[in-house]
C-alpha cells in the first residue's frame, strides 16, 4: 500500500533532472547489490535490527553531502548514540516515529 502510494506521487513530480527509485523489495539485499556510488538521498523503513549493516552497506554508496533516512528514529537510541559519536551529523525530525537523518559530508 505505501509504495503504491509512494509511487502515485513520484508519478506526478516533474523529475526531468532527478533520477527517483522507488524500490520494492528487501533493501538490505538491494543496498548490498547496489556497486555505484551515486546515491543522493536514500529513504530506509526495514527491520530495526537491520539498521548498522544497512548503513556500513549504504554509506559507501551515498555520495558526499548526501542524506540516509531511517523510519522508526525514535527506538533505535543506540544506533544514533552511535552515529553521533562516529561523528555524523544527525538530525531526528519530530514526526509520530521519528525520522533519523544521517548526512554525509
Amino acid at each position: 500500500l505505501r509504495y503504491e502510494y509512494l509511487k502515485k506521487i513520484l508519478g506526478s513530480l516533474n523529475t526531468s533532472c532527478v533520477k527517483i527509485m522507488a524500490i520494492n523489495e528487501d533493501a538490505t539485499e538491494f543496498i548490498r547489490r547496489y556497486e555505484r556510488q551515486d546515491l543522493n538521498f536514500i529513504f530506509v523503513d526495514i527491520d530495526k535490527g537491520q539498521y548498522e549493516y544497512f548503513f556500513e552497506e549504504a554509506r559507501k554508496r551515498i555520495i558526499r553531502g548526501g542524506v540516509i533516512a531511517f523510519h522508526n528514529a525514535y527506538v533505535v537510541h543506540r544506533f544514533v548514540s552511535k552515529l553521533i559519536d562516529s561523528g555524523y551529523k544527525v538530525v531526528i525530525v519530530p514526526t509520530g516515529e521519528g525520522i533519523l537523518l544521517v548526512r554525509f559530508t
